[in-house]
């Protein structure tokens, strides 16, 4: 998840909580509105139609005191991206279907002929948790905070925005010019990086009493442990949320103990089940296991900063020496499919031709050219994403039969994508966030990532992203990923699917292509 983890200016996009009372608020039926003693609440439950109350209770791996709320640094993992999405709304949300962006704060997203300035229409009739009407202020105050270097959205949005020219132009209309034209800028807005906040809050204001225009409002946090928020009933999108409380439970440091508390009732909902556990579990009686196909990619990262990642011909040869249906085979038990070291998959303009076998022949033959036949790497990897460590113990195993020698080093999740640990690895591993097109998923991912001219071709890239004729597009896509294909610096071994758990009672959330919970927005979830 190419998630904004990183501190070190990384374009990372990382990549929900009640102690003692959980087991009580789910064990006594405290769901409030949906007892079977409400005619009403059982008969639209019956029909599939959303009903109001209950308690969403999420048990999710935690990051530890770490953990925060202001949606502006970098994120420490996935409790922090979901409880910014219960407390903020983005310009614009990832879609359920490939390509597919849905309208948030902005109802539209208009660029001039030339693409390098766009208007951005509000919405109307927004408010804050604290009454205050929103506007085109906190835009224009949000994207000069995206200016700043630390800023988790800065990385991506400052190749392109020219932060000191965004103006207001109407209460609810905002200019955003761009040092370069991009021809699908509105989906680089797609992102956990870019929520919108209010004009004039402080960072302090926002770690400890959060105001933002999202579902839910801030009543409680103690990192690493739990969060509550509750329904904020003046939310924009007219009859959400539908469940009156959201707990985040990021005390959770092992995946058979998540499972385990989601089977005894103590948590409702799951979202980032492990392979091996949809696959033990698909089927069952006790709970919901849900799965989807989707576009984020799985994938080792070559340093070309550091030896011995600077030489193409050794990037291209542990490329090579990969078998990508084995590990989608053990490390994700078959949920998900091959891919090819590119990035997008459904996305317009994907090159899905180009496609890589294992060649180990091949792979010794570059490798002896480039003067490493008795090659000795490490690869890095966590539990931070289930199927990580498995992956890089599967593709160690791999790379000797090319005549690698590969270690498999494991970092607590905690600290992986910190520098303290020496992020970025050398050789290490991460996922892409699900994006609504090909300039999303380079510019939000990997525009920070180049480290070194060998990891991407800038330039070209620009000129991808530049181009409105759909033709000159097209071309300019094709041979930016051809160039990826034949010189880049990933080895993208998984689309994998994602894959949620919960509770019988629990619905309208699940994995989209979006990924985990509708995209980690639990406003449509409600109990039956």
């Amino acid at each position: 998840m190419a998630s904004h983890l990183d501190p070190t200016g990384l374009s990372r996009r990382r990549l929900l909580q009640i102690g003692g009372t959980l087991a009580a608020v789910w064990g006594t039926g405290a769901l409030a509105g949906c007892s079977s003693d409400d005619p009403k609440s059982s008969s639209d439950a019956s029909a599939g139609k959303p009903v109001k109350g209950g308690v969403l209770t999420l048990g999710m791996i935690g990051s530890g005191a770490a953990e925060q709320l202001d949606p502006l640094p970098y994120s420490t993992g996935y409790p922090d991206i979901v409880r910014q999405y219960c407390l903020y709304d983005s310009l614009f949300f990832a879609g359920a279907e490939f390509g597919q962006i849905d309208p948030g704060l902005a109802v539209s997203a208009e660029p001039n002929a030339t693409a390098d300035e766009w208007i951005l229409t509000l919405r109307d009739g927004v408010e804050f948790h604290d009454g205050k009407p929103f506007g085109a202020e906190d835009v224009v105050y949000t994207l000069q905070q995206w200016g700043l270097p630390t800023s988790a959205a800065n990385a991506s949005m400052a190749p392109f925005v020219d932060f000191k020219g965004v103006r207001q132009d109407g209460p609810l209309t905002v200019r955003v010019p761009l040092v370069r034209p991009v021809a699908q800028f509105d989906t680089l807005l797609v992102s956990n990086s870019c929520l919108v906040i209010q004009a004039g809050s402080k960072s302090a204001d926002r770690l400890s009493a959060p105001v933002g225009t999202g579902p839910f409002v801030f009543e409680s946090l103690t990192p690493g442990k739990t969060s509550t928020f509750n329904a904020f009933d003046s939310y924009w999108d007219e009859g959400k949320p539908y469940v009156d409380q959201v707990v985040v439970n990021s005390s959770f440091d092992d995946e058979n103990a998540r499972l385990n508390a989601l089977l005894s009732g103590a948590i409702n909902v799951l979202p980032l089940l492990t392979p091996l556990q949809t696959k033990q579990n698909e089927g069952s009686s006790q709970i919901q296991v849900k799965t989807s196909e989707t576009g984020i990619t799985r994938f080792f990262s070559m340093n070309t900063d550091k030896e011995p990642f600077g030489d193409e011909r050794i990037r291209q040869a542990i490329r090579l020496a990969a078998d990508r249906q084995a590990l989608v085979d053990g490390a994700l038990s078959g949920y998900g499919v091959p891919a090819y070291d590119l990035f997008g998959r459904g996305s317009k303009y994907f090159a899905q031709d180009l496609v890589r076998e294992q060649n180990l022949e091949e792979a010794k033959s570059l490798l002896a050219s480039a003067g490493a036949a008795d090659l000795q790497i490490e690869i890095s990897t966590s539990n931070a994403v289930a199927g990580f460590v498995e992956a890089a113990t599967l593709l160690s195993e791999q790379l000797k039969g090319a005549g690698i020698d590969a270690k498999v080093k494991v970092i607590p999740a905690a600290n992986y994508f910190l520098p303290s640990s020496g992020f970025p690895h050398a050789l290490g591993m991460d996922t892409t966030t699900a994006t609504p097109s090909l300039s999303a998923v380079w510019s939000l991912n990997w525009l920070p990532y180049e480290g070194g001219s060998a990891a991407m071709d800038p330039d070209q890239l620009n000129q991808a992203m530049a181009a409105i004729d759909p033709q000159q597009a097209e071309q300019l896509w094709t041979d930016y990923q051809q160039w990826q294909f034949d010189k880049g610096a990933f080895l993208g071994w998984a689309d994998g699917d994602a894959m949620d758990a919960m509770a019988n009672g629990v619905q309208g959330l699940g994995p989209t292509k979006a990924g985990s919970l509708n995209g980690y927005r639990l406003v449509d979830g409600w109990i039956s």
